[in-house]
């Protein structure tokens, strides 16, 4: 039997990002997402999932981006002089070796309470920009996994011959992060939930999304995808591969991946749902 779990990640950064994840659930095959830790206006992103009942919901911890939850007084080796968080994933780890591991537990601790404390009920953890593979941010993400009994290690998967042909940069960084998790493993023991879709970031369109499909062995998978609608003008660009957000969300709402889900008789669900099984 094959068992998919289809996140969104970046639920919070925009409204318009969670309008799309939203979209997605609603008339496709997503079937959970991860609310950004840190993200403003939490209240109105979380009232947005008023549309999207029974949706899985977890946490995406952040240590990239935007300010912290905590008071920057209180976690000063995680920020800079302004009070905010390293700007990009290379920033955070070249400031890795100063960032002291009880802040890191501390802040996402506070980002975790953040969203039980707007009545969310959590199904997973996970952490923005991929930084849960540093054996540092695993560490701390592994306290908290114990703490409040979730799931929180995605598995990236070892790229293909194909995948490196097509994508070179995306395997060889995929496959820096497996070696990152083989010395990260002690700390968190490792889930049988296969995580796909990194190496095709950026690339998630309805071809890419039917070729994942049509490869799943049987068990338990998780397919990461960034989905999001248009941003209104004025409104700040989310970065990397914005355009493509849209494009994912066309993918997860299109007839031909349903008809394959429902042909390759794919259980899709939550992570809640693969909790209850495995």
């Amino acid at each position: 039997m094959i068992r998919l779990v289809v996140n969104g990640d970046d639920f919070g950064m925009t409204a318009s990002i969670s309008q799309g994840i939203v979209r997605a659930y609603r008339d496709g095959i997503l079937t959970s997402c991860s609310i950004l830790g840190n993200c403003e206006a939490f209240g109105t992103h979380v009232a947005l999932l008023q549309a999207a009942p029974g949706i899985g919901v977890g946490i995406h911890l952040a240590l990239v981006g935007g300010r912290p939850v905590l008071p920057p007084s209180c976690i000063r080796s995680l920020v800079d002089k302004r009070g905010m968080f390293p700007q990009s994933w290379l920033s955070a780890v070249v400031q890795m070796s100063r960032m002291r591991q009880e802040e890191i537990i501390r802040e996402f601790d506070t980002q975790i309470l953040r969203a039980l404390n707007h009545g969310l009920v959590l199904d997973h953890l996970d952490t923005h920009c991929h930084l849960g593979c540093l054996p540092r941010i695993r560490y701390a993400v592994g306290v908290l996994s114990k703490r409040y009994g979730l799931p929180a290690l995605r598995c990236i998967q070892k790229p293909s011959l194909g995948q490196c042909l097509r994508r070179p940069r995306r395997a060889i960084a995929a496959a820096g992060l497996r070696a990152l998790d083989y010395f990260a493993y002690c700390q968190i023991p490792e889930n049988d939930v296969h995580s796909w879709g990194f190496i095709e970031f950026g690339h998630l369109d309805e071809n890419t999304i039917v070729a994942l499909l049509t490869s799943l062995p049987p068990g338990n998978h998780e397919i990461i995808c960034h989905p999001g609608d248009v941003e209104k003008a004025g409104h700040r660009n989310t970065g990397w591969h914005h355009d493509m957000r849209q494009v994912e969300v066309a993918a997860l709402t299109s007839p031909l991946v349903s008809a394959l889900i429902i042909r390759r008789q794919i259980s899709l669900c939550r992570w809640s749902d693969l909790r209850a099984v495995v």
